[in-house]
Formats: structure tokens, C-alpha cells, sequence
């Protein structure tokens, strides 16, 4: 932890971080940044807005949301959770995570990923993604997206599901798929991979993808696309619909020869040199 901060104070301390220091304080008192405050407060104090704050209280408080709430707290207690628990706090603790860790701390705090970062942040403050966002809000606390979230919480639930994940984490952290992620977060640093991801991100901020991209949130926001989305969730709320595809999937997934099959399939393929060079280029 002490070459962390020793290596924090070193980077505070060179004239990029400077910069984009100097540019950060510069950019909040801009006048477009300005604005986009001033606009994201009335927006709060909107009526709409405080509508569906008011909504989202009262759907809180309702009986089907306390029930979902006992349901989790009783499952959380159950001694299958807990030994996935404390089965996750040893892994936490190994040798290898903690270089993981700490080798991912030092990427974020590189100077790429902060400018990467800011870049983020002014696009997520702009005003069309609140709309969307305000939008999806209410779409989300629709009494059809509630019941279908809650028929997928009892599902997550289920003992079955339960020893398929279980058997899943025990999966991640042998020491092969942990050799062939840790190679592939060496890889990712490298400095091809950071050149492509930087021109991939000076690509996605033309204007020609900015376009693109407002227009195609403009057509996920068309009545149109809510009503198929709506269709969607209907379909898939479908009792007969859900139980037939979820029994076939818990039979098949359940299948000896399936699980070893897939697993020894994807354990071989995750280790071919080919596989893992063309997976990321």
C-alpha cells in the first residue's frame, strides 16, 4: 500500500496530472458546465421529477416490495450464502488477488483512464442522457417491470441456480482460468491495445458517431420501441413461456456430460494461444 501512495504522489506530482488538474477547475467553471448544473437543478425540482421521487417512496413501502426485502434478508441467512460468502473472503485474500488488485488500482489512476473518465462524466451530464435517463426511471418502476424483476429474483433463488453459480465461482478461480485472466490483463496494458483503445475513443467522440448515437436514443425513446419493449416484457412474463424455457435450461444445464463437456470445451479454448490473441485484437 505504501508503493501506491508513493506512486499516487508521484503522478499528482507530474505535469499531466497538472494539466488536467488545471483543466478540471477550468471546466467547471465554464459556462456550458454552468448551465448543465443549472439545468440538472431545476430538473430536480421539476414536478415530474418529484412525482416519480414520490412514487418510487410509496412503491418502497408497499407490501410486495417488504416482502422482496424479507425474502433476500432470510436468504442472505441461509448456510449455503454463507459458506459462498466466506468462500469469497478467503479468495479476496489470496496472493494472487491482492497483485490483481493492486495491479488494477495503479491502471485506474493512470492518466489515460482520467481522461477517460472526465470525458465520461460530461457526457453522462448532458441534457438529452438525464431525459433518457429520467425516462427510464419511470419505466423501471412500472408495475410490469416490478413483477418480472421479482419473478427473476425467486429464480436467481433457486437451489439449482444457486449450485450452478456456486459451481461457476469455483470454476473462476482455479488456477488456470486465473493464469489465463491475469495474461489477459498484462495484454490489455500493453501499449498496442491502449493506442487502438485511444483512437476507438477519439473514433466514438466524431461528430459523425455523436449523431448516430443521439438518434438512435432518440428511437429507443419512440412509442414505437416502447410498445415492442413492452410486448417483450409481456412475452417474457408469460408464465407458460418462462417455465417451459427455464425448465429446459435447468435440464440441460443440469446435465452431467453438458456441464463437464462445456466446461473442459471452454477451459481448452480459454488456453489456446490463437483463441487469446485474436480475443483481443
Amino acid at each position: 500500500m505504501a508503493a501506491v501512495s508513493l506512486f499516487n504522489e508521484v503522478l499528482a506530482s507530474s505535469p499531466l496530472y497538472v494539466v488536467v488538474s488545471v483543466f478540471n477547475e477550468v471546466l467547471a467553471s465554464s459556462l456550458l458546465y454552468v448551465a448543465i448544473s443549472l439545468f440538472n437543478e431545476v430538473l430536480a425540482s421539476s414536478p415530474l421529477h418529484v412525482v416519480v421521487s414520490l412514487f418510487n417512496e410509496v412503491l418502497a413501502s408497499s407490501p410486495l416490495h417488504v416482502a422482496v426485502s424479507l425474502f433476500n434478508e432470510v436468504l442472505a441467512s441461509s448456510p449455503l450464502y454463507v459458506v459462498v460468502s466466506v468462500f469469497n473472503e478467503v479468495l479476496a485474500s489470496s496472493p494472487l488477488y491482492v497483485v490483481i488488485s493492486l495491479f488494477n488500482e495503479v491502471l485506474a489512476s493512470s492518466p489515460l483512464h482520467v481522461v477517460v473518465s472526465l470525458f465520461n462524466e460530461v457526457l453522462a451530464s448532458s441534457p438529452l442522457h438525464v431525459v433518457v435517463s429520467l425516462f427510464n426511471e419511470v419505466l423501471a418502476s412500472s408495475p410490469l417491470h416490478v413483477v418480472v424483476s421479482l419473478f427473476n429474483e425467486v429464480l436467481a433463488s433457486s437451489p439449482l441456480h444457486v449450485v450452478v453459480s456456486l459451481f461457476n465461482e469455483v470454476l473462476a478461480s482455479s488456477p488456470l482460468h486465473v493464469v489465463v485472466s491475469l495474461f489477459n490483463e498484462v495484454l490489455a496494458s500493453s501499449p498496442l491495445h491502449v493506442v487502438v483503445s485511444l483512437f476507438n475513443e477519439v473514433l466514438a467522440s466524431s461528430p459523425l458517431h455523436v449523431v448516430v448515437s443521439l438518434f438512435n436514443e432518440v428511437l429507443a425513446s419512440s412509442p414505437l420501441h416502447v410498445v415492442v419493449s413492452l410486448f417483450n416484457e409481456v412475452l417474457a412474463s408469460s408464465p407458460h413461456c418462462v417455465a417451459a424455457v427455464s425448465l429446459f435450461n435447468e435440464v440441460l444445464a443440469s446435465s452431467p456430460l453438458y456441464v463437464v463437456a462445456v466446461s473442459l470445451f471452454f477451459k481448452v479454448l480459454d488456453s489456446s494461444p490463437l483463441y487469446v490473441v485474436v480475443s483481443h485484437n
